[in-house]
């Protein structure tokens, strides 16, 4: 079953992201309730994730995904980067 939200964590920051359409609903009231961000401090995550479940929606840690060389040499290239 696919997450809701998904959220990930970096230098103490936590973002979380839509998967679902009950998930991009959840997360545009995160949005509006939070100064317009979809990034909490780490330590309001847990809190959040329980509401958030209580609410009824699923919450998983995303799965960092490896990009091919394709993907990135056309990320790349839609930046205007060359290597």
């Amino acid at each position: 079953m696919k997450a809701d939200l998904t959220y990930t964590q970096a230098d103490g920051i936590v973002s979380f992201l839509p998967e679902t359409p009950a998930g991009e609903q959840a997360w545009r009231e995160l949005v509006e309730q939070n100064d317009d961000t979809h990034m909490v401090p780490w330590w309001k995550a847990k809190s959040l994730c329980q509401q958030l479940r209580s609410a009824g929606y699923s919450v998983q840690k995303r799965k960092p995904r490896a990009m091919s060389g394709k993907q990135t040499d056309a990320l790349l290239a839609a930046l205007g980067v060359t290597v």
